[in-house]
C-alpha cells in the first residue's frame, strides 16, 4: 500500500515466495512495486511445490525439508 516515494527508500531486498501459497502473489507484487521504485537489487525467489509455512513445519517428507534448507 506504500507509495513509490516510499518504497524508493527501501534497502536492497529479498522476497522469497512459495508457489501452493495463498499470498504468494502478493510477495511478486511487492518485488515488481520496489522494483518499479528504483530500489536496487531487489532479489524475488519462488520455491517450487512447497505451502505457506514451510519454514514452520516439522514435516517428514524429505522434498519439504530440502526446499526448506534452501530457504534459510
Amino acid at each position: 500500500l506504500g507509495s513509490i516515494e516510499d518504497l524508493s527508500k527501501f534497502p536492497y531486498t529479498m522476497i522469497q515466495t512459495c508457489q501452493n501459497d495463498p499470498v504468494r502473489d502478493y510477495g511478486i507484487l511487492m518485488a515488481l512495486r520496489l522494483k518499479k521504485a528504483g530500489v536496487k537489487n531487489v532479489y524475488l525467489k519462488e520455491h517450487q511445490n512447497v505451502p505457506h509455512g514451510l519454514l514452520n513445519m516439522t514435516s517428514p517428507v524429505m522434498e519439504l525439508k530440502q526446499e526448506a534448507y534452501v530457504m534459510i
